[in-house]
């Protein structure tokens, strides 16, 4: 069960428990405003292989307040639980009784956007957050917490969230997301990010009399993912170049735009790769892969269909997909 707020007074005792279920025994570390915790003479943390505990013996406004986040990992993963704790003082109750009604769930007033960089960029997410109490932020990659680094700046002013990647790779393509957190609940956006490929050295436009025509080394297989999963589809294909490759979903080009947003596009040396995120229904039908130049054309085909969904009476639901 996930760790939730709590409020404890003055020089009372507030345990903050935490029950995890695995099978591989993981390492625990708490923090307090992302601060490693440790065993001290008023702060024991216990973990008896399935319930994990923090235990204050005695809190203190200044000392305890704060945000709290424990982890757990091991070789299968990480998971994490994040929870605000706020410790008030007998004189300051009535004071945050009549607050009560001032509070407010987190709520996003900029959001993200999908956006498409070359490499070598700088990326610059901005979003702006309201809610009472103010809310704490973590921002996500492909589902990881980032932390503020030289390659990932994370700051804020007022109500203004950042992000900052000074200079873009390859790498950094993906899913980002932003939560925001607060006694109230929780408000999160996300946007993709595609990355764009530069050539350091930029290559003749030369027509060789002993080029070779497209060929592809791997090809990718038809598709058979579940709904709101993520399934990736990836080749590789050499040639003289330049090449012009490129996408076709049903025949026609593939745009990143519209219902298309949940598309990532990537390319890395001789290798191209298209994931599909949040797959759904509207994503079902051929994927083509083409690759041209002046000696000729190759063609890498494959079909995503997602199976049958059976119902509550043991009957499959199936459709059908029309090409034209």
């Amino acid at each position: 069960k996930n760790s939730s707020t709590f409020n404890c007074v003055t020089e009372r005792a507030s345990p903050n428990e935490l029950r995890i279920i695995t099978v591989y025994e993981p390492e625990i570390i708490w923090y307090r405003n992302n601060i490693p915790l440790k065993n001290s003479r008023d702060l024991t943390l216990t973990f008896d292989g399935q319930l994990c505990k923090l235990i204050k013996d005695r809190c203190e406004k200044e000392n305890d307040a704060g945000v709290y986040r424990i982890t757990a990992v091991n070789s299968m993963g990480q998971v994490e639980s994040v929870c605000q704790v706020i410790v008030q003082s007998n004189e300051t109750k009535t004071l945050r009784e009549r607050l009560q009604s001032t509070r407010s769930l987190p709520i996003f007033i900029q959001s993200l956007q999908d956006k498409t960089f070359q490499e070598g960029e700088k990326l610059l997410f901005r979003v702006q957050i309201n809610g009472q109490p103010k809310p704490q932020v973590i921002w996500y990659k492909d589902k990881q917490p980032l932390r503020n680094t030289h390659d990932h700046k994370i700051r804020t002013e007022d109500d203004t969230y950042i992000l900052e990647i000074p200079k873009l790779s390859i790498n950094d393509a993906g899913l980002y997301e932003v939560k925001a957190i607060n006694t109230e609940g929780e408000a999160k956006c996300s946007a993709i990010v595609n990355i764009l490929p530069i050539n350091i050295i930029p290559e003749p436009m030369i027509i060789e009399s002993n080029g070779s025509a497209p060929e592809f080394l791997q090809l990718f297989k038809d598709q058979k993912p579940s709904i709101g999963s993520t399934t990736k589809l990836e080749a590789r294909v050499i040639g003289t170049k330049p090449l012009n490759v490129y996408w076709l979903f049903n025949g026609s080009p593939l745009v990143l735009s519209g219902n298309n947003r949940r598309y990532q596009l990537n390319v890395f040396n001789d290798t191209y790769t298209l994931i599909i995120h949040n797959v759904h229904y509207d994503d079902v039908g051929k994927y083509t892969l083409n690759a041209e130049n002046s000696w000729g054309k190759a063609t890498c085909t494959a079909e995503l269909f997602i199976p049958p969904i059976v119902s509550k009476f043991g009957r499959k639901l199936s459709y059908e997909i029309y090409y034209f």
